[in-house]
C-alpha cells in the first residue's frame, strides 16, 4: 500500500467514524426524548391511579350502602393493577432499549476509533447497571 492509499483509507475511516457519531449523537437524542415523555407519562398514570385508589377506598368504605358499589370498587381495583403491571411492563422494555443503545454505543465507538480497551467495557457495564438500578 503506498502513502496515497494509506491516506484515503484514513480519510474514509475518519468520515465513517463521524457518520458513526452522528448516527450516534442522533440516537441518544431520540432515546432522551423517549425517555423525557415516558417519563411525563409515567408521572400522569401514577397521579391516575392515586386517583383511581381513593375513589376505590371511598367506594370500599361505603359497601354497607349498596352491594353495586363493591363490585365497582372491586372493578376499579383490577383496572389499577392492570394499568400498573402495564406500567411496569413498558418501564422494563425502556429500560432494555436503554441498555441496548448504550451497547451499541460502546461497540460504535470501539469500531470508529479502532479500539476495543476495557475502558469501553467497564464504562458499558457502569452505564447499564446504573439504567438497570
Amino acid at each position: 500500500m503506498n502513502k496515497n492509499e494509506a491516506a484515503s483509507v484514513t480519510v474514509d475511516q475518519a468520515e465513517s467514524s463521524a457518520r458513526l457519531a452522528e448516527e450516534n449523537a442522533a440516537l441518544h437524542a431520540m432515546l432522551q426524548s423517549l425517555c423525557h415523555h415516558t417519563a411525563e407519562f409515567a408521572r400522569n398514570q401514577a397521579d391516575n391511579l392515586v386517583g383511581i385508589h381513593d375513589m376505590t377506598n371511598g367506594l370500599t368504605r361505603n359497601q354497607g350502602r349498596a352491594s353495586n358499589h363493591v363490585f365497582l370498587a372491586y372493578r376499579i381495583e383490577m383496572f389499577t393493577r392492570e394499568c400498573l403491571d402495564e406500567a411496569h411492563t413498558y418501564q422494563r422494555y425502556l429500560l432494555a432499549i436503554m441498555g441496548s443503545l448504550d451497547a451499541m454505543s460502546v461497540m460504535k465507538h470501539a469500531a470508529a476509533t479502532g479500539r476495543d480497551n476495557a475502558h469501553n467495557l467497564s464504562s458499558l457495564v457502569f452505564t447499564t447497571s446504573k439504567v438497570f438500578h
